[in-house]
C-alpha cells in the first residue's frame, strides 16, 4: 500500500499442493470406471472447492478492510492473462525457463488479482467510496516518487499509482 503497509500473499493452493499431488496420483493409478476412482474424484473436487473457498474469504475480508478505511482506492490495471501466459514457445523457438515460469504462473494465479479487483469494484459501490484504476502502460515502479530517497519498489509504485490515480481522479 502506498501507507508503507505490506499485504502477504497466503498462498492457498502451495498450502495444500501435498494432498492434491497425493490424491491426484492416486487418481491416476486407479482403474478408469471403477468406484473407488469416482471416490477419488470426488476428494479432490473437495480440495479443489475447500482451496477456492480461503482464498475467497481471504479476498472478502481483505478489500472488505481496504474499502472500510479508505473514501479512495487507486489501483494498476494488470494484465493477469498476459502475465500468466505460458513461455512453452513453438516447436522452432522453443521457450526458456518454463518449469519456473509455471511455478510463477501458478503463483500469480493462486493470487487472484482479477477476483481482487471484482470484489474491490462492487464493494467500492455499495460502500459509496471511489476506485480508481491507473492505466498498465503507466510507469509506476519506474518513475521516483520521491527524488533521491531509498525507497522499497513496490513501496514506490504504490505511492506513484495513489498519485496518478487521484490526478485521474480530477482531471479525467
Amino acid at each position: 500500500l502506498s501507507t508503507g503497509e505490506r499485504l502477504d500473499n497466503p498462498r492457498h493452493l502451495r498450502r495444500h499442493a501435498e494432498h492434491l499431488a497425493r490424491l491426484q496420483q492416486r487418481l491416476a493409478r486407479q482403474c478408469k470406471g471403477s468406484n473407488r476412482r469416482a471416490v477419488t474424484k470426488d476428494r479432490i473436487a473437495r480440495l479443489h472447492a475447500r482451496i477456492a473457498d480461503c482464498r475467497r474469504e481471504h479476498l472478502h475480508r481483505l478489500t472488505t478492510r481496504l474499502i472500510r478505511d479508505n473514501q479512495t482506492i487507486c489501483l494498476e490495471d494488470l494484465n493477469t492473462r498476459g502475465m500468466s501466459a505460458s513461455a512453452r514457445g513453438t516447436r522452432s523457438c522453443p521457450g526458456r525457463r518454463v518449469r519456473q515460469k509455471a511455478g510463477l504462473n501458478r503463483s500469480l494465479l493462486d493470487a487472484a488479482f482479477g477476483e481482487f479487483v471484482r470484489q474491490l469494484a462492487y464493494k467500492a459501490e455499495w460502500y459509496g467510496r471511489t476506485l480508481v484504476q491507473v492505466g498498465r502502460f503507466y510507469p509506476s515502479s519506474k518513475t521516483c516518487s520521491g527524488c533521491g530517497a531509498e525507497h522499497d519498489r513496490d513501496e514506490n509504485a504504490a505511492r506513484n499509482i495513489e498519485r496518478e490515480g487521484l490526478r485521474l481522479l480530477e482531471h479525467p
